[in-house]
C-alpha cells in the first residue's frame, strides 16, 4: 500500500506545472460533409481572444497546449482550416473570408467523476469587405475524470479535439452560416 501510494505521489509531483500536448485535430468526416457542397473558395483569418488568457487552458496546475506552435485559439483555427481543405473550400487570398472571436475556451478537470468543457464563438463571414454571416457557436462536452491527475489530465487533453469537433459541427449545423459559405463570391457577380 505504501508502494502504491508513493508511486501515486511520485506521478503528481512529476505531472505538476508541466505543459501537455493537445492531441492533433483530424478533420471530422461528419463535418466535413456538411459542409462540402459549397461552390464557392473561402481563406481563414487569424482567429482572436474576446479576452488575454482564452488560448491557455489550466489542467490541474499543467497547461494544455497546441501541437501547432501557437495558443488554444490557434488550434481551432487550424481545426477549421482542415476541415475546409478536406472540403475543397480553402483558398488562401480568397476576397471571401472566415474571422472568429472566441469567447468561452476552458476545460474542467477538477471533478473526481466527470470533467466537463465549453467553447464559445462567435464566426463571421466577410466577402469583398461586406458581412454576409455573423453568428455564435457553442459547444459542451463532458468525459470520465479522476481523482488521480495521471488518469484526469490525459483525459480532459483527450477531449479537447472532440470539443471543438462539436464546436465546428455546430457552426456548420447553422443554415444561415451553410448559405453564406456556398454564396458565390461578390467580385464574381
Amino acid at each position: 500500500m505504501l508502494l502504491r501510494n508513493l508511486s501515486i505521489l511520485f506521478i503528481f509531483v512529476t505531472l505538476s506545472a508541466c505543459s501537455i500536448p493537445a492531441p492533433k485535430y483530424s478533420p471530422s468526416y461528419e463535418n466535413v460533409q456538411l459542409i462540402k457542397d459549397g461552390n464557392s473558395k473561402i481563406d481563414v483569418e487569424p482567429f482572436a481572444g474576446a479576452t488575454t488568457g482564452l488560448g491557455a487552458i489550466s489542467l490541474r496546475g499543467n497547461s494544455l497546449s497546441s501541437p501547432y506552435g501557437k495558443d488554444l485559439i490557434h488550434y481551432i483555427e487550424v481545426a477549421l482550416k482542415s476541415e475546409l481543405e478536406k472540403a475543397n473550400l480553402l483558398k488562401e487570398g480568397s476576397p471571401k473570408k472566415i474571422f472568429s472571436v472566441i469567447e468561452l475556451n476552458d476545460l474542467d478537470s477538477t471533478s473526481f467523476s466527470i470533467g466537463k468543457g465549453i467553447i464559445r464563438a462567435t464566426f463571421s463571414i466577410i466577402d469583398s469587405g461586406k458581412t454576409i454571416y455573423k453568428n455564435s457557436a457553442e459547444a459542451k462536452i463532458q468525459w470520465d475524470s479522476s481523482f488521480i491527475g495521471a488518469i484526469a489530465i490525459p483525459n480532459a487533453a483527450q477531449s479537447y479535439p472532440k470539443l471543438v469537433t462539436s464546436l465546428l459541427r455546430n457552426l456548420y449545423s447553422d443554415k444561415k452560416f451553410i448559405s453564406a459559405l456556398k454564396a458565390k463570391e461578390l467580385d464574381d457577380k
